[in-house]
């Protein structure tokens, strides 16, 4: 391998240098590498963001007199865990029952003001209407 040269020569402010062509690459290489280690980062970062606003979406709506939060309810409505027995005992006939969907059954009743949600014979979820006065 006689006559090689396993330098870089280059020119800066009208002077010229030389390194060795190993220093260059790892000079590149190192440049790579913590690019590559940025863009990581911005991008767990991304979804660390991102993580953390997606259950604001699914937060309940909450009233909050004097800066105290509150879960917002009507006066009296279904809640988890009574059977459809008992919320047409308390509650009456629904406006309307949606027949059930899926495994394990989810049925929904709608009444004026909420609607409420069944897994098999059990309140699992009342969603209060747009629009309806809620007390604390």
């Amino acid at each position: 391998m006689a006559g090689l040269n396993h330098t870089r020569r280059f020119q800066w402010n009208g002077r010229s240098f030389s390194e060795p062509l190993d220093e260059c690459y790892s000079r590149n290489r190192r440049f790579m590498q913590e690019t590559a280690m940025l863009i990581r980062s911005l991008l767990a970062l991304s979804l660390l963001l991102a993580g953390g606003i997606a259950p604001l979406a699914q937060a309940e709506v909450l009233i909050m007199p004097n800066g105290h939060p509150h879960a917002a309810r009507l006066q009296d409505q279904p809640h988890r865990g009574m059977t459809m027995h008992q919320v047409l005992k308390r509650f009456g006939k629904p406006t309307q029952r949606i027949a059930p969907v899926d495994n394990p059954p989810i049925t929904r009743w709608v009444y004026p003001h909420y609607t409420v949600y069944f897994e098999d014979r059990y309140v699992i979820h009342t969603v209060v209407h747009p629009g309806t006065r809620l007390t604390p």
